[in-house]
Formats: C-alpha cells, structure tokens, sequence
C-alpha cells in the first residue's frame, strides 16, 4: 500500500513538468485584435475588395468576410458606400518587427517567438488588417488588426480571422 502511494505521488509529481513542457510546444496561439475608429451603420451596404488572383489565403477569407458581415445585418453590392479592404503577411514567427522613431527610438511592433524543442513546426506570424473605408471621402472609418501564430495556416483559419473581423468591424 504505501509503496503503491509513493508510485501515484511520484506520477503525479511528473505529469505537472511534462504537461507545461508539452503545452510549450504548441505553436498555435490565440487571436490578438486592435481596433479602432467608430462602428459602421447597421445595415449598411459593402464592397469587399477582390482578392490577388492566385491568392488562396486572401479568396478564401474575403468569402468568409463577405458571409460573416452578412450575417451582422449588412449587405454585400459591388457598389456601396463602404469599402472593406484587407491584407494579410505572414512571416517567421521569430523574427520581431520594429520601427525606429527618431523621437520615440525604437519600438517593438510585433515580438518575436521563441522556438520550443518540440515545436511541431518552424512557427509562422499572421498580422491581417481590415479598414472599412468610406468610398466619397476615402477616411477610414474602422479599422480591425488581427494576429496569430501556427504553423500552415488553413482556409479554416481564414474562416476563424474573418468571423472575428466581422465581429470587429460591426461592434463597439
């Protein structure tokens, strides 16, 4: 009995280290979102701009874009007050983005990651931006910035950043 109570306690005592150090090697990590200026109209009617030709990542979150402000209420024309325009990079998760100011100095834009030894891939950094733009005026009225690790992203992560887009983009 009490050598059968040392093997659970020993078990225990080693699952917790191994857990953290396996939960390290995920590379998929929330979204970070970042929006501002004012919510659009209800209602209101939407061009979404056309993909590149050739870009799978680009078509397949523009139809998802399209589906997800129609299912806020707004309409989706090919002549409406508003343009939604968008644009997606992806690179090496571990390199760090920076901008230098002459004022401010430098400033770290987007952290890098750092690799884990049991990484399931080489980690990638997504940074998508929406801008909902007023087609007479050409000002932006809101904006949305998304950002993401994982490794090669899927038509269902563009599913996943265009329906929190859309949420971003219709709400306060």
């Amino acid at each position: 009995m009490i050598f059968s109570n040392r093997i659970a306690s020993l078990t225990m005592a080693m699952v917790l280290p191994v857990s953290l150090a396996l939960s390290a090697c995920a590379v998929n990590s929330e979204i970070a979102v970042a929006t501002s200026g004012t919510t659009l109209p209800g209602g209101s009617a939407l061009v979404i701009a056309e993909p590149a030709k050739g870009a799978a990542l680009e078509a397949g979150f523009a139809a998802s874009l399209a589906e997800g402000l129609s299912g806020k209420g707004f309409t989706v024309t090919q002549d409406g007050p508003y343009l939604v325009q968008y644009g997606i990079a992806v690179r090496d998760a571990s390199v760090a983005l920076l901008r230098a100011d002459e004022v401010a100095g430098v400033e770290v834009v987007s952290p890098a990651r750092r690799s884990y030894l049991l990484d399931q891939c080489k980690a990638q950094h997504l940074r998508l931006q929406v801008a909902a733009i007023e087609q007479l005026t050409g000002k932006p009225v809101r904006k949305a910035t998304l950002a993401m690790n994982g490794c090669d992203f899927s038509a269902e992560d563009m599913a996943q950043l265009a329906s929190v887009a859309a949420d971003r983009l219709s709400a306060n």
